[in-house]
């Protein structure tokens, strides 16, 4: 009996092989060996946070997960990612955020992310154009935000960036400093806003339907309180 083996099928062994083979270099050749090791930004962590990380080893040998915890053990380390740059090189992301808002406390800038975490506000020449939010009280750097509204706001600002961009990047400030409510400001709208910190994204829903239903004029208007449900309160000078 004679075996035949069809043409397919000697491919396939041909490109099992060769992979096999791939595989086998990778992991005993010295070309793929951890060489270097550098953080985005600088400066966030230093040097003896690296230390952990197998220099010299082979780079598919490392346990990232067990090194991105102990980089992530430090204090102003809010969030990290690993970014492999074969053949022997690796970058440390580091505080990769999305902001929402900045946050201003005894003179000092913060930036409040979506997870509702404070990290350092480092001024560049690109636009930041996002809400800026006082009245907090004093604020920890890579740290959760301790005041409770400001966590509410957190998930406002998040669901109104999301839901309706246009209004969220209108919020100019928003200023907590009163027990009783939030005042928020908005680009293009004499009237400041009275609302609970908690009811944001819902009232800017609110205030969109008075403005293009109602087309009111305001020019005589000091606030508007939107404090009681589904109704707008204006507050004459």
């Amino acid at each position: 009996m004679i075996l035949r083996v069809h043409r397919k099928y000697k491919l396939f062994l041909l490109a099992t092989i060769l992979l096999l083979g791939v595989v086998v270099f990778i992991r005993i050749s010295d070309a793929f060996n951890l060489k270097e090791i550098c953080t985005m930004p600088e400066g966030v962590i230093g040097e003896s946070a690296l230390l952990a990380a197998p220099l010299g080893e082979n780079i598919f040998n490392f346990a990232g997960n067990n090194f991105l915890d102990s980089v992530v053990a430090n204090k102003k380390v809010i969030n990290a990612k690993l970014d492999f740059d074969f053949p022997d090189e690796m970058k440390i992301i580091l505080n990769d955020i999305k902001p929402l808002a900045l946050v201003r406390s005894n003179c000092t800038f913060f930036v409040l992310d979506e997870l509702g975490y404070l990290s350092e506000f480092e001024s560049r020449p690109t636009s930041f154009n996002f809400p800026i939010i006082t009245g907090v009280g004093k604020c920890r750097l890579y740290a959760p935000a301790g005041n409770d509204r400001l966590q509410l706001l957190t998930g406002q600002l998040k669901t109104l960036c999301a839901e309706d961009n246009d209004f969220y990047l209108a919020i100019s400030t928003i200023d907590l400093s009163s027990p009783d409510y939030t005042l928020v400001k908005m680009d293009g709208l004499k009237p400041s806003l009275k609302m609970f910190a908690g009811d944001l994204s819902k009232n800017m829903e609110y205030l969109k339907t008075f403005l293009l239903e109602f087309n009111p004029d305001l020019s005589q208007i000091k606030l508007l309180d939107l404090r009681l449900t589904g109704q707008v309160i204006a507050v004459e000078k």
